[in-house]
C-alpha cells in the first residue's frame, strides 16, 4: 500500500517592503531609540540596485559630518528593515552651513561661525580620539547608546 505524496512545501515568502513604505519602517525601527533621533533628520531619496541614498531635511546639515560617520550604522538599521543588506549613500545637500530657519543675520554673520561636528574653532578643540580612550566616556556611550559627535575643552569661567 502506498501513501499519497504530497508535494512539497513552498519556502515561506519573504516580503519586501516597497519603496515607500521603506523610509516609515525605517523611523518606527528608531523610534523609540533616543540615540538614534538623528535618523529623523534624514530623507530617503532613492532606494535601488543595493544602494539607499539619504540626504539632510533643510536646517540640518550642520549633522552632515556626523551622519557620514554613521553611514554603516544606518546601513544595518535598513538591513533590520529590509532583510537585506543595502549601501548607503548621504548627498552633500547645497549652500551654506546655516539653519535657514534662523532670522537673517544670525547664522554665519557677527563673528558667530557655524560649527560642524568635530571642526569646533579655535583652541576648546580636543582630538576625539583621545576622549574615546577615557573610560567615563566609554561607558556613557556603551550605556546610553549615544556616539560621540564632539569634544570641547571645558569653559573657564
Amino acid at each position: 500500500e502506498t501513501k499519497p505524496t504530497r508535494p512539497p512545501e513552498p519556502p515561506p515568502q519573504v516580503t519586501v517592503p516597497n519603496d515607500a513604505s521603506v523610509w516609515p519602517n525605517v523611523l518606527a525601527a528608531v523610534a523609540n531609540k533616543p540615540a538614534l533621533g538623528w535618523v529623523a533628520k534624514l530623507q530617503l531619496t532613492r532606494l535601488e540596485n543595493g544602494t539607499a541614498a539619504v540626504s539632510l531635511l533643510p536646517g540640518h546639515r550642520d549633522l552632515l559630518t556626523f551622519v557620514h560617520q554613521q553611514r554603516e550604522r544606518l546601513a544595518q538599521i535598513f538591513a533590520d528593515v529590509l532583510g537585506r543588506r543595502v549601501r548607503v549613500e548621504v548627498a552633500t545637500p547645497p549652500g551654506p552651513l546655516e539653519d535657514p530657519a534662523l532670522p537673517t543675520g544670525l547664522a554665519g554673520k557677527g563673528g558667530a561661525e557655524p560649527v560642524t561636528p568635530g571642526t569646533h574653532s579655535g583652541t576648546a578643540r580636543v582630538d576625539q580620539q583621545r576622549a574615546m580612550s577615557l573610560p567615563l566616556v566609554r561607558q556613557v556611550l556603551e550605556h546610553f547608546d549615544a556616539t560621540l559627535i564632539d569634544a570641547r575643552k571645558p569653559r573657564d569661567t
